[in-house]
């Protein structure tokens, strides 16, 4: 019978991987996810925060090259705490990409009006939240991979519950965290919010 060997690995990313996982970013988010607006020196600066913050950033490479990064995931505590720090310091920025951008800025602040008059805008997530999932390589396996480590790490670190927030447009990813094992909460406007027991 024969082996058949693994293609990827995962490890836990350093600081000479932001680069890369801001270039699979915008290979991977729609335009659609505001985030995919930034220039990729301020994703690396976005990533940075993170994981300079004690958030995980998990990233899967090839075996053969394990310098060739194909996908990443980012979740753990703090999560909305740094990611108010990041609008802080790249305020500029992010105003800059919007009127860059102004079609997408107004539907993402009618998003956020809507957000907030949503019946669940006062809904609190739990602590330990996958913030970013993404890889270059659809249909690769490596979603399921890096969904795997979350359990795990989440199950080490004795979390009961891990969440999430998708967009509602986005079929593929709410079916795969579906078949993962997370539940539906609530909506909140145009993202639906998720949980899992670990």
């Amino acid at each position: 019978m024969e082996v058949i060997q693994p293609e990827y690995c995962l490890r836990s990313a350093v600081e000479s991987d932001l680069e890369s996982i801001a270039k699979i970013h915008l290979i991977a988010y729609s335009k659609s996810h505001f985030t995919s607006l930034l220039p990729a020196a301020v994703l690396i600066s976005y990533y940075g925060i993170f994981l300079r913050g004690g958030v995980e950033i998990v990233v899967a490479t090839k075996v053969s090259n394990p310098n060739d990064i194909v996908g990443f995931a980012v979740f753990g505590r703090q999560i909305p705490l740094l990611i108010a720090s990041f609008k802080r310091l790249h305020r500029r920025d992010i105003v800059r990409a919007s009127l860059a951008h102004p079609l997408t800025s107004i539907l993402k602040l009618l998003n956020l009006l809507a957000k907030r008059r949503s019946p669940n805008a006062d809904h609190l997530p739990c602590g330990f939240l996958l913030l970013s999932i993404a890889s270059s390589l659809p249909r690769a396996g490596i979603g399921g991979m890096l969904l795997d480590a979350l359990s795990a790490r989440a199950s080490e670190q004795h979390e009961d519950t891990v969440g999430l927030y998708v967009n509602s447009d986005n079929i593929g990813a709410m079916n795969a965290y579906i078949k993962d094992g997370f539940r539906f909460v609530c909506l909140i406007h145009n993202q639906y919010y998720l949980e899992k027991l670990t």
